[in-house]
């Protein structure tokens, strides 16, 4: 799990995963410290690759460089 791990977009600007490039993510609980008391601080919350299982944070609600379909 990386707390820097990037964003990685397709050439449509549909969000991908860092390692295999799917695009199936699932909201994942907060699990530890880290994710129940320091992360909510900077409004991010766990992300994870349905595929690779790769774990990232992101703010919850969408914003303007979001795709619509991501949430």
């Amino acid at each position: 799990m990386s707390i820097l791990t990037r964003a990685r977009y397709d050439k449509q600007g549909k969000r991908i995963c860092a390692r295999c490039g799917s695009d199936r993510f699932e909201r994942v609980l907060r699990e530890g410290i880290l994710q129940t008391h320091i992360m909510p601080f900077f409004h991010r919350y766990p992300w994870r690759c349905v595929i690779c299982n790769l774990t990232f944070y992101r703010p919850l609600r969408r914003n303007a460089e979001d795709p619509a379909e991501w949430r």
